[in-house]
């Protein structure tokens, strides 16, 4: 191939940044209330949604004015020290740097490990007694400071773990480490005071706890949390790293930076080049349930678990700290997507790799509607794969196929047809009518078939498809995907039945396969509550369709525009099942969804006036007049102000429907008020 010659040019990628096992008994929950906090460093684009809601807080958080109010200085090991100086020390103990936290400091045994040892013979600043906690027996700027960094992470996680991801943190963000300084519990809390509290069995209250830890948290502004391994980290696991994580979510004066260390990236790196690689990180996000989440002390546990059902509830926690997680999921990849190109060489074996990165990362972002960033990494790799494979080479037709469906779902199905018409005729030509991928290029046809309202052919196609599937495959995803695309257009021509069987094979294939709350799992239920509303079977659609929102509040969270599509269908049926309470309170998280100003576009004002619509039916329908009508005149204010030519009609109508509503309801309020008024004559 003569392009290994040339210099090989590939587009530059959208620049993002990414964001236990059991813990040594109290080891990490003893506090001294008399360490202290200089100013915090500024840890740009730090992965995390700002504001956590008033009404979600745990019970007992101060407010940040009130935290400052109580400032003192807390002092953090620097990472400099820690990468350096605490590695040789634990070399010197006879350890290496695979050793775990608990293997440097038994708290259970009088005998000292290497954190106590450290100060056995200092006096503590704090209570003037024999035994200072590791941090201040550290002395020089270098190396000992005001801490500007909190680390979250379990006792099992190694030394090198700890280290390495700090000190890569600091080169990612351009921070020196010799001024990063890390409050670390190991080596910040005074171990001589926790070990001797356990032995005479003092506990320190947990209201107390949870004061000091939510003080620190404020006073040091920027906490990084620790998620290795990648693909099932400790951190998910433990009760205290959940509640840490979430303390400081819940703040607004608070970053947070979830990271991993470089070995973990690489892991990362290796797995996403493959399918499995990406369902691995949805089982990731499938991972956080607080509720089954342990401590070394089940009293902790208990307390934690209790804090949390009587504030947030634990259905909140668990989508909060996901949301987290998405964040963290898709600041990784991208960040991992910019790495592995900035270290392209004029070697065309290593750029073919650099073009599947993005046509798997592409997949990751495009199943969590990061629509921009997709679209980018799909013509990277169409761009790469054609420079190096040629224009009709599989892997080419490949990365067209997911450019096509980023078309496709963006609206513009004529473009998308185009591609996938190219790609069936790519892969007919160099692979055969009988392929699995001219399988795949069947499905998309038909997809866009489907969205033009051409049904016959579009399951002419479909069947097509299954045929080669099932052939070759037998019961495989892609099988079960294409029986949910017939179902889909089953339902549409009005075959309930038939559509129900296809909707049934595809959710066993799925379940034989992919974990319980996958989110193709969630799709099935979705089509299952569909063909049920259909049927009649109002009761059994609502119980397929809150499955799926259980799966896809978790995973996919609550902006998701499939979320979104699962509160109208359920606020729809409980319309229908005169539950107008419940059915208001879905309109009103789909308008809130809808309306937020950091939605994309292709939402629509359509929708959003058909939201408005229900909002005014189900207000209406709870004798609400007065608040239907203000529902009503918003919709009818907002379609008569918009003027683009091409959807003058459209606005018209709803106007029109808006209009006429309004006067009706006018109307009958007034009959309702002269009733009042004669009543009371």
């Amino acid at each position: 191939m003569g392009c290994a010659q040339s210099k090989l040019k590939i587009p530059k990628a959208v620049a993002t940044t990414r964001s236990d096992d059991r813990r040594n008994d109290k080891d990490d929950v003893m506090i001294d209330s008399n360490h202290n906090v200089g100013g915090a460093f500024d840890t740009t684009r730090a992965t995390r949604r700002v504001g956590g809601s008033q009404s979600s807080r745990l019970p007992l958080q101060k407010s940040h004015d009130e935290v400052k109010q109580e400032s003192y200085i807390i002092n953090g090991v620097s990472v400099h020290y820690l990468k350096h100086d605490f590695l040789f020390e634990v070399h010197e103990a006879g350890l290496d740097q695979n050793a775990k936290i608990y293997d440097l400091e038994d708290l259970s045994k009088e005998s000292h490990g290497l954190i106590r040892k450290k100060g056995e013979h200092v006096t503590c600043p704090r209570d003037g007694r024999i035994g200072a906690a590791y941090v201040d027996c550290i002395q020089g700027e270098d190396n000992v400071g005001p801490a500007n960094l909190m680390l979250s992470y379990g006792w099992a996680n190694t030394v090198d773990t700890i280290t390495s991801t700090l000190y890569d943190h600091c080169i990612s963000k351009n921070l020196n480490p010799k001024r990063t300084y890390v409050w670390i519990c190991c080596l910040c809390n005074n171990q001589h005071r926790v070990a001797e509290r356990k032995r005479m069995g003092i506990e320190v209250p947990f209201e107390e706890f949870q004061r000091i830890f939510y003080h620190q948290v404020i006073s040091i502004g920027n906490v990084l949390c620790l998620m290795s391994p990648w693909n099932n980290p400790i951190y998910l696991s433990r009760c205290w790293c959940l509640f840490e994580l979430f303390s400081a979510y819940e703040s607004d004066h608070v970053n947070i930076v979830i990271a991993m260390p470089p070995s973990e990236k690489n892991d990362m790196v290796n797995a996403l080049n493959n399918r499995e690689g990406v369902n691995t990180l949805f089982d990731v996000l499938n991972s956080t349930s607080v509720e089954h989440a342990t401590a070394s002390e089940d009293s902790d546990r208990i307390r934690i678990l209790s804090l949390i059902e009587t504030g947030p509830g634990f259905s909140t926690f668990n989508q909060k700290i996901n949301a987290l997680l998405r964040d963290w999921v898709n600041h990784s990849v991208m960040e991992i997507v910019e790495q592995e190109e900035s270290k392209l060489q004029d070697d065309v074996r290593q750029v073919a790799q650099f073009g599947m990165l993005c046509t798997y990362v592409g997949n990751v972002l495009y199943r969590y509607r990061e629509m921009k960033q997709a679209l980018i990494l799909s013509e990277k790799a169409i761009a790469i794969h054609s420079m190096i494979y040629g224009t009709k080479h599989p892997y080419t037709a490949a990365s067209m196929s997911n450019y096509g469906l980023i078309l496709k779902d963006n609206g513009d199905v004529d473009k998308a047809m185009e591609t996938f018409e190219k790609v069936k005729r790519i892969h007919s030509s160099t692979l055969g009518p009988e392929h699995l991928n001219t399988a795949i290029s069947l499905n998309n046809i038909a997809l866009c078939l489907s969205d033009k309202r051409d049904f016959d052919k579009a399951l002419d196609y479909f069947m097509q498809c299954i045929k080669i599937y099932e052939a070759n495959l037998g019961d495989h995803l892609n099988t079960a995907g294409v029986h949910s695309n017939c179902g889909y257009i089953l339902l549409k021509q009005g075959n309930l039945d038939e559509a129900l069987d296809h909707f049934e094979k595809c959710l066993t294939i799925r379940l034989g396969i992919l974990s319980e709350n996958h989110p193709d799992i969630a799709d099935s239920y979705h089509t299952l509550g569909l063909v049920h509303r259909q049927k009649g079977d109002l009761s059994k659609a609502l119980e397929f369709h809150s499955k799926c929102l259980s799966i896809e509040e978790k995973i996919l969270g609550q902006d998701h525009p499939s979320t979104a599509t699962t509160y109208d269908s359920i606020a729809s049926i409980l319309f229908d099942l005169k539950e107008f309470q419940r059915s208001h309170a879905f309109y009103t998280k789909l308008y809130n969804i809808y309306t937020r100003a950091d939605k994309s576009p292709h939402h629509g004002t359509n929708v959003v006036l058909n939201v408005l619509w229900n909002l005014g039916k189900t207000l209406h329908a709870l004798g609400d007049l007065s608040g239907a009508l203000m529902e009503y005149e918003n919709g009818f204010d907002l379609s008569n102000t918009l003027h683009d030519d091409t959807t003058t009609s459209e606005m018209s109508n709803w106007t029109k429907k808006f209009g006429e509503v309004i006067g009706s309801l006018k109307q009958q309020m007034n009959v309702s008020e002269h009733q009042i008024d004669s009543d009371r004559q």
